[in-house]
């Protein structure tokens, strides 16, 4: 299956020591995965933060679609927090992990596969 890259984050690969990659599903909505065609994605600032027994990206920006009319373009939240689709066993095993290492969990590479 090929792949797409979107988006690295380089300067996460010089800063942080990588101990372990997951590959993991984002939930998007349609606006958002037109502007991810786009290449109008940030992910240098992004963190993944545990909230009962989920995983949400934080600080992702993903700019707003601007042929959209879904409304007020300026009403976007451009920075949402967005959930990782993972296995539960993965999910805890990750939450389970960061809280008694007390590691990063940060994104390195955003892309797109051909299912989309």
């Amino acid at each position: 299956m090929e792949s797409k890259v979107i988006a690295r984050a380089k300067k996460s690969l010089r800063d942080y020591k990588i101990i372990e990659r997951f590959v993991a599903g984002l939930a998007l909505t349609g606006n958002e995965i037109k502007s991810l065609r786009n290449h109008q994605v940030s992910i240098g600032e992004a963190y993944v933060l545990p909230q009962q027994k989920e995983l949400y990206v934080v600080n992702m920006n993903i700019a707003a679609y601007k042929y959209s009319h879904a409304g007020d373009l300026a009403k976007v939240d451009t920075r949402r927090k967005r959930k990782l689709l993972l296995k539960k066993r993965e999910i805890n095993k990750l939450i389970g992990t960061m809280k008694a290492k007390n590691y990063v969990l940060i994104p390195l590479q955003l892309f797109i596969t051909n299912k989309g």
